[in-house]
């Protein structure tokens, strides 16, 4: 099964000497293959995979350069700490190539590797083995080698034809996607599902609510990150209710800023825990927002270099022939399919209008209930009760 949090494990650290950023990319084109299991979850995590990955390695080239105090700009990339470790040509047109399409770059990388072989790993002849051994871990090696190759063929079939999903998925989710990427990483790297986990331990106690005393600040926050993790709500509005809710427990905070760590440590029970949490998704949000202005800046420096070196219009054809994955019948099934989305999108434009010419004049209110009432969810809580939390 393919796994955000275990490809981000195997792609390791993003500064303090990481891996090389082609080495990343090879161990994700390694890891879809090794753990895709050819079914519909493989299509529906195949984006977020990728997405993911392409976050990693970003910030990996981001940090290389602040620490090496190259600016963001320069059109070297700086694949490697070392200063003779830059990289040849090759390696920094393919890393170019991928902070524009990781999908395409990833699908052309897999495509050249199945065209060129799996080779078996030699037997060192220094080794003292039989005959009849080393025969058996030949044979063992030529295995291993085609069994590689019928992955990367499958693993190719997953992403031929996904460029512009991909590119959909990155223009739709890649805000909610750093987000709540930061936010795991602000937990134990071996917590499972820690935003989940932590919303669960701040329901606070029986008395809290049974009394319905927790704090509108609380609520308003609470169900905004339940939103933004599920793709909706904004990162402004988030924000804001962190903060909300951190001025409504420290004193003296004003709003400027992050609150100090030592004033939240003063707080006590289920209000410490909802401030750090508050407080992480605040840490959270803002390195959000910085990494996508610096990506901004080094995806802009990889399509001048590859405008520079004259790959740019080869690589677009690239991207091109990975949109589609047309094969005879396929070809009017799709004209089919996109005529039924034609017909589907007049008639909801129709549907649309129709109900806003009924209710037109009228007034529509309500209110939202924001309460808890989930009686299977209620559990005793030693900690001192405030009744404002």
């Amino acid at each position: 099964m393919l796994k955000t949090k275990e490809l981000l494990q195997q792609l390791g650290k993003t500064r303090d000497n990481p891996k090389h950023p082609l080495e990343k990319i090879q161990i994700l084109i390694d890891y879809i293959a090794d753990n895709m299991e050819n079914n519909e979850q493989d299509e529906e995590r195949i984006c977020e995979i990728v997405f993911a990955a392409k976050k990693n390695i970003a910030e990996t080239i981001i940090n290389l350069k602040e620490e090496a105090q190259v600016p963001l700009n320069d059109p070297v990339l700086r694949l490697s700490a070392n200063d003779d470790g830059l990289g040849d040509a090759a390696a920094e047109t393919q890393v170019d190539m991928f902070m524009l399409d990781p999908e395409t770059t990833i699908t052309n990388m897999l495509e050249q590797q199945i065209q060129n072989g799996i080779e078996p790993n030699p037997i060192p002849e220094e080794l003292n083995l039989t005959d009849e051994y080393r025969a058996h871990l030949t044979q063992l090696s030529a295995a291993n080698a085609r069994e590689k190759l019928a992955k990367y063929r499958a693993a190719s079939n997953l992403l031929k034809g996904k460029s512009y999903l991909y590119s959909g998925f990155e223009r739709d989710h890649g805000a909610v996607g750093n987000d709540i990427i930061n936010l795991h990483e602000e937990f134990p790297s071996d917590a499972e599902n820690p935003i989940e986990d932590a919303l669960a331990e701040n329901k606070g106690g029986f008395f809290e609510r049974f009394f319905r005393t927790t704090s509108r600040e609380y609520k308003r926050f609470e169900r905004l990150l339940e939103q933004r993790k599920n793709g909706e709500g904004s990162r402004e509005d988030l924000k804001n209710a962190a903060v909300a809710y951190l001025v409504h427990k420290i004193p003296g905070y004003d709003g400027n800023g992050r609150p100090q760590l030592e004033d939240i440590e003063r707080l006590t029970g289920t209000a410490k825990k909802r401030a750090m949490l508050c407080y992480k998704t605040l840490v959270a949000c803002q390195q959000s927002s910085a990494y996508e202005g610096k990506l901004g800046i080094i995806s802009g420096v990889a399509e001048n270099n590859l405008r520079s070196n004259g790959e740019y219009e080869a690589f677009q054809r690239l991207r091109h022939d990975n949109s589609y994955v047309i094969h005879g019948l396929d070809q009017l099934q799709q004209s089919q399919n996109e005529q039924v989305v034609i017909n589907e999108e007049q008639q909801a434009e129709f549907q649309t209008n129709l109900a806003n010419d009924l209710n037109e004049g009228e007034h529509v209110g309500g209110m939202y209930d924001d309460e808890f009432s989930d009686e299977s969810s209620i559990h005793y809580d030693d900690e001192e009760i405030d009744m404002n939390e």
